[in-house]
This record gives structure tokens, sequence and C-alpha cells, in this order.
């Protein structure tokens, strides 16, 4: 998956890296993630993001609703739940991209 940050692009892989991409640690502010299925390879991706995104301010999540590996209440909690790199996150999971501001 690769994450825009405002001055470059960070690559991360679906398995866990060893060491946590430098644009995680000092750049992401907002994370928009269209198309979220809820797979478990999807969460660990959010979770690792929420988990390490020192300075994120913003994590946008619109569930895709065609694949309904889990329901959106489920995906809300498991998310809102995980722990948070930075305690200023907020986290928005909008119905539909028309109501996203980012």
């Amino acid at each position: 998956m690769k994450v825009k940050t405002l001055f470059r692009t960070c690559v991360i892989r679906a398995s866990t890296p060893s060491s946590v991409p430098e644009c995680l640690l000092s750049s992401l502010q907002i994370f928009n993630w269209s198309g979220y299925f809820g797979r478990p390879q999807d969460r660990d991706i959010a979770v690792y993001i929420l988990k390490n995104a020192c300075h994120l301010k913003k994590a946008i999540i619109l569930a895709d609703t065609r694949e309904n590996f889990v329901t959106k209440v489920q995906m809300i909690k498991e998310l809102t739940l995980c722990p948070r790199a930075s305690s200023t996150c907020q986290l928005v999971f909008p119905d539909d991209l028309v109501h996203v501001e980012t």
C-alpha cells in the first residue's frame, strides 16, 4: 500500500516491516482510505498506521459496502479501540465521500 504524505510517498508492505518508515513517524497527518473492506489484512494495515503515525491528525476510513467482510459497526469498534501514536488523531467513518473533508 502506498501512503502519500505532503512531501513524499511511503510504501507499506503487507507484512509488518522490521522498522517503521520515517514518513509515518514524522510526516503523515491525514490518512484517507477509500474502499476499506475490513478484511484481516486491511485491519492490520490500518492498525499499524494508527499505532505508528505520530503526527496523524485525521484518519478517514470509507468502507466499501459491496464486500461485507465485517459490519461497519464492527469495523468502527475495532479501529476505535486500537491504540494510536497520536493522541490528537480523529477517526472519521463517513457514509460516502461527499461528506469527507480533507
